[in-house]
């Protein structure tokens, strides 16, 4: 069983620019320590940019943490991406999104990061994560990405 952050890269790990700031992947690395949380990429940055961050993650000492990409989808948004993934993914006991953009997803499941990542959006983080969480049952079909308007989403999404 394991927590999981999507994680986006730019606006949240950087302010400008495309250069990781470390004060702000430190914040990052705070929150895993706090939570034994693995990183699922969300980001644009895993259409092209993934040996970079992989080798940022490596020199600061986190890279083993990072499970994954979400897919892409192209006629799908990011919001999707992540409810497939999350769907997939039975072995999951809480999760979080940690995006800049504005995404329709539940509050108690994302933290939206205005201008680079904060202590005070890693103490929410850090609770979301921590918090019990029941993943609901879901049938076959909708594991396999086949009918997600059969099932309510509710918990993980809203329209």
């Amino acid at each position: 069983m394991m927590k999981v952050i999507f994680l986006d890269i730019d606006g949240v790990l950087n302010k400008k620019g495309r250069t990781i700031n470390i004060d702000l992947l430190n914040i990052l690395k705070y929150i895993l320590e706090k939570t034994n949380a693995k990183i699922v990429i969300s980001s644009s940055w895993r259409l092209g940019r993934m040996d970079k961050l992989l080798s940022t993650f490596e020199e600061h000492g986190i890279k083993e943490r990072v499970i994954g990409t979400t897919s892409l989808f192209c006629d799908q948004n990011r919001e999707s991406e992540i409810r497939d993934w999350v769907i997939r993914h039975e072995n999951i006991t809480n999760w979080v999104v940690i995006d800049d953009l504005n995404l329709k997803i539940t509050a108690d499941k994302f933290v939206h990061i205005k201008s680079g990542i904060t202590k005070e959006n890693a103490a929410n983080i850090i609770s979301i994560l921590n918090k019990k969480y029941v993943k609901k049952e879901y049938k076959k079909d909708v594991i396999y990405g086949l009918d997600y308007d059969s099932i309510e989403m509710d918990e993980f999404f809203y329209n």
